[in-house]
């Protein structure tokens, strides 16, 4: 099984399992939890399992994190023989305006849109006849654009703790 797939392609991988042999009679199934379920038997090759799950059958599968599991079966006998976790992505030849934002890039999308909706003269608490409406501060709105800006940067750069500074000093005093 790959690390990742997108939702609507194809995933081909043989298997070959020297106490489960498909040449002696043993079955292997393939199962994937997660938002949603699949399971698909795999093809005898000789000794060797081929495991093929349809660009149908992964169509209809939530993007995000599953767990996946090959059971090899024989008889009565049942045994897990591999699983460990998949990630299952979007499918973007159908995905929509937005399907392939994360939360984050959605939540400061829009209060990136709040903040430029607003000008100086704004008002964040106001009355239209009997109804107060009260806005989010502005400076409130930048904190939490700071802090979703941290959060998409996390996302798009994993393997870095923060964004780089370039710091320059000068010497005082030694003139």
């Amino acid at each position: 099984m790959p690390e990742s797939f997108s939702a609507g392609s194809t995933v081909e991988y043989t298997r070959n399992y020297a106490d489960y042999p498909a040449d002696e009679g043993w079955t292997l199934t393939v199962y994937l939890a997660g938002a949603s379920t699949l399971s698909k038997v795999a093809e005898a090759d000789g000794g060797d399992f081929v495991v093929t799950l349809t660009a149908a059958d992964t169509a209809g599968l939530t993007p995000g994190m599953y767990r996946w599991l090959e059971r090899a079966s024989k008889g009565a006998k049942v045994h897990d023989a591999d699983s460990d976790v998949v990630t299952v992505m979007i499918d973007l030849a159908t995905a929509g305006d937005g399907d392939a934002q994360t939360h984050n890039e959605k939540m400061l999308a829009a209060i990136e849109a709040r903040l430029e909706n607003r000008v100086p003269t704004d008002r964040e608490v106001f009355q239209i006849f009997q109804t107060t409406v009260q806005r989010i501060p502005v400076e409130q709105l930048e904190a939490m654009r700071s802090r979703y800006q941290a959060r998409v940067f996390q996302e798009r750069n994993p393997d870095q703790f923060s964004r780089t500074h370039l710091v320059h000093f000068d010497r005082v005093g030694d003139e």
